[in-house]
C-alpha cells in the first residue's frame, strides 16, 4: 500500500468517526467528563496521603534533603489540584 493510500484511509477513517453522532452526543461527553473528574478525584487523594507519608517519613528518618522531599510533595499535591480545577472547568 502506497503512502497516499495509507493517508487516504486514514483520512476516511478520522471523517467517520467524527460524524460519530454518539461521540458528539452531550450524554456522552457528560459521561466522560464525570468519570475524568471522578479520577482526577482519586488522584488528589493520593497525593494528599502522599504528602501524609512524606510527613511521617521526615519525622521517623531525620535525613538533609527532607524539605527537598516534603517541597516536591506539596508541589505534587499543588499540581494535583490544579488538575481537579482543569477537571471541572473543562
Amino acid at each position: 500500500m502506497l503512502a497516499s493510500q495509507v493517508y487516504a484511509t486514514s483520512n476516511q477513517a478520522i471523517a467517520q468517526a467524527s460524524t460519530n453522532p454518539l461521540l458528539s452526543s452531550p450524554i456522552f461527553l457528560g459521561f466522560i467528563k464525570f468519570g475524568l473528574v471522578i479520577l482526577g478525584l482519586i488522584y488528589l487523594v493520593y497525593a494528599v496521603i502522599l504528602l501524609r507519608q512524606i510527613q511521617m517519613m521526615n519525622e521517623t528518618v531525620k535525613t538533609s534533603v527532607a524539605g527537598t522531599v516534603f517541597l516536591m510533595g506539596v508541589v505534587h499535591l499543588g499540581l494535583a489540584i490544579l488538575v481537579v480545577l482543569y477537571l471541572l472547568v473543562m
